[in-house]
């Protein structure tokens, strides 16, 4: 532990959670490693009561503050027409939010849908060229932050008016999305270092994404997002302090950011994510697991979750139910009954559940996992609580990819939606290998990615870090 306690100020997204979604999962994680770190202050865009002294199980205290609910009440009158106008002619109010947004509703949500009329592609085509010329500015941030604009702008003024006498000694960011938000802290506290907790390289996930979508507007607005995003990207890793990343892959994209005509002084630190091991084992230890059930988990409105569940549910199940008329496809997550409700077919086995507060249960009864990603970065969580859970897996290599597995050793892997039907099929009709790959992934998750572990190295790697940076300003 560094000899002075520093005092941090944590901005996140979401709430922080032991067993929710990846991305509070690991904020939860790596919060608790803060709070024994430093003196922990972290400022939530979710709405809620603030708890000042918030406990974790090991002792850690930290301060949590949310946006008060009264906070969001005033609602935006302006009406639709004057909205869309504004977006062609002042695309740089609020950092372009409205822009932004509409654009990629318009481009990407709903461009693929039957009733996307030629007047929606003209006004799409506008949008993406106004978006294309505004981003080469330099003033626009990355589309996520702008889902909680109001959110966003109402803790950013709490944290300058918490710290107006003093300024904090570290600004730790979830996400590398809301580097834009880091730079005007730092422009508030010139002192502090800033660190991100980089989930995933954004500028990868846009460009995959990108890649796969159906229509030319939503591969066009996504190649421009991820273009923005890179751009900041960039800058993050000429003036950031720490970047946390999830593997050695996302590592080496950001160091390929690093210009090799300044002397970049970031340090790249690689902490996986993790998995409770005590948490997430199998809770039916005499099940034989042959009931032919294959699950999907995940957040539902996460795009590469989202193309997923439609690559899987229409051109890799059908492969799969033809074989075996008696399996059953279970899709697992948050707000899944909102986003994934079209693929809820049971004719065809395929069985929806929404918002699963314990996903244990499920993950007992099935008996193989699948990870049709198409798209992604940083390391799946799913993957690692379905190895814990001693499931085995069947994934994209993009979807397993930090891993560091093997393919027909800890896991099978495949790219194409016929391969990865056949090597669900195998696993069907394969006992002895469901049983070596489900023991080989529960050793890998309790040797190399229990959270104990993961969280010492990140720890040990942050103090070192710490105490160089102190050493060198003496």
């Amino acid at each position: 532990m560094p000899e002075i306690r520093p005092r941090i100020v944590a901005l996140l997204p979401d709430e922080p959670q032991a067993n929710s979604t990846g991305g509070a999962v690991r904020a939860w994680y790596f919060l608790n490693s803060l709070a024994r770190l430093g003196e922990l202050h972290a400022y939530t865009l979710t709405v809620g009561a603030n708890e000042r002294g918030f406990k974790f199980p090991d002792g850690a205290i930290c301060q949590i503050n949310r946006v008060a609910p009264t906070a969001l009440q005033e609602k935006d009158t302006k009406p639709s027409p004057f909205t869309a106008l504004q977006n062609l002619l002042f695309p740089w109010i609020r950092q372009g939010r409205s822009l932004i947004l509409s654009g990629y509703n318009i481009c990407v949500s709903r461009s693929h849908l039957p009733s996307f009329s030629f007047l929606h592609q003209i006004y799409g085509f506008l949008l993406l060229t106004v978006f294309s010329w505004v981003r080469r500015l330099r003033i626009l941030a990355p589309w996520d932050v702008h889902i909680r604009g109001k959110a966003l702008d109402i803790q950013l003024k709490r944290i300058e008016d918490d710290w107006r006498d003093e300024s904090p000694d570290l600004i730790w960011i979830e996400h590398s999305y809301l580097y834009t938000v880091a730079e005007a802290l730092k422009r508030k506290f010139p002192l502090a270092k800033v660190a991100i907790n980089a989930h995933n390289v954004e500028a990868e996930l846009k460009k995959s994404f990108a890649a796969n979508h159906t229509t030319w507007l939503g591969r066009s607005w996504g190649q421009e997002e991820a273009a923005n995003v890179a751009a900041m990207e960039r800058r993050m890793v000429s003036n950031a302090w720490l970047i946390t990343c999830c593997s050695t892959e996302d590592l080496n994209r950001f160091t390929k950011y690093q210009s090799p005509n300044k002397n970049t002084k970031v340090h790249l630190q690689v902490a996986p994510n993790g998995v409770d091991t005590v948490y997430f084992r199998n809770l039916n230890e005499q099940s034989s697991r042959e009931k032919q059930i294959i699950i999907f988990t995940g957040t539902a409105g996460y795009s590469p979750n989202d193309d997923a569940v439609s690559w899987l549910t229409k051109n890799i199940w059908p492969t799969i139910r033809s074989k075996h008329p008696k399996a059953q496809l279970w899709l697992a997550g948050r707000n899944a009954a909102q986003h994934w409700q079209s693929s809820n077919l049971p004719s065809q086995g395929i069985q929806l559940f929404s918002d699963v507060a314990d996903m244990r249960p499920l993950m007992s009864q099935a008996s193989i996992a699948i990870v049709p990603l198409r798209s992604g970065s940083g390391t799946r969580l799913k993957i690692l609580e379905a190895f814990s859970m001693g499931l085995p897996v069947v994934s994209t290599s993009i979807g397993a990819e930090g891993l560091g597995v093997q393919d027909h050793s800890d896991i099978l892997l495949a790219n194409s939606a016929e391969h990865l039907a056949n090597s669900v099929n195998c696993l069907l009709e394969n006992e002895s290998l469901r049983s070596k790959l489900a023991k080989a992934g529960r050793h890998r998750a309790v040797t190399e990615f229990d959270w104990q572990t993961v969280c010492a190295r990140f720890e040990a790697g942050f103090q070192s870090a710490w105490d160089d940076s102190e050493r060198s300003r003496l």
